[in-house]
């Protein structure tokens, strides 16, 4: 595994180090007075999901994400991390975490090929990855990378109370 990797910016949207998401994530009065954006590197194996899954973890408790929408990401990176190492030939996957008034988490891998949302039926065992992104995230999608593609998710951030 890579260290964490992360740029904060002081709110003021989009710029360097922007990740996959479509809109900006600095809202000015948005109560949150600074941008993080975390990521970490891993192989594209399957033993990688849970160690995906334990850092995202990590970083969301360690900055006070309320617990249900800790749980929410942590479903979400799992589906996303699970496709890239099951149906692509990826040596590597990135996760990402992009934190100001919304959360956003993003899986890139090296397949460029497109993703598909499928219609699972009630027996098959898989397929349903992407739709359970579709129906917990604000907003998700898929954006080319230059050596592959970032399959992202928003929620909106709030605090207990």
């Amino acid at each position: 595994m890579e260290d964490d990797h992360g740029v904060v910016d002081g709110g003021s949207g989009r710029g360097a180090g922007s990740g996959p998401g479509a809109a900006s994530l600095g809202s000015p009065g948005s109560g949150v007075s600074k941008r993080e954006v975390l990521w970490r590197g891993f192989a594209a194996v399957v033993a990688s999901v849970p160690q995906v899954r334990a850092w995202l973890r990590g970083q969301l408790h360690r900055r006070g994400v309320v617990t249900d929408q800790v749980d929410q990401m942590e479903l979400m990176v799992t589906e996303a991390a699970s496709n890239a190492v099951q149906h692509t030939d990826s040596a590597r996957i990135v996760v990402m975490l992009d934190m100001d008034s919304h959360i956003e988490g993003a899986v890139r891998d090296q397949d460029p090929g497109p993703v598909r949302l499928q219609q699972a039926e009630v027996d098959d065992v898989g397929g349903r990855g992407l739709s359970v992104i579709q129906a917990l995230a604000d907003a998700w999608g898929v954006r080319p990378a230059p050596d592959g593609k970032w399959v992202w998710f928003r929620i909106n951030r709030r605090s207990d109370g």
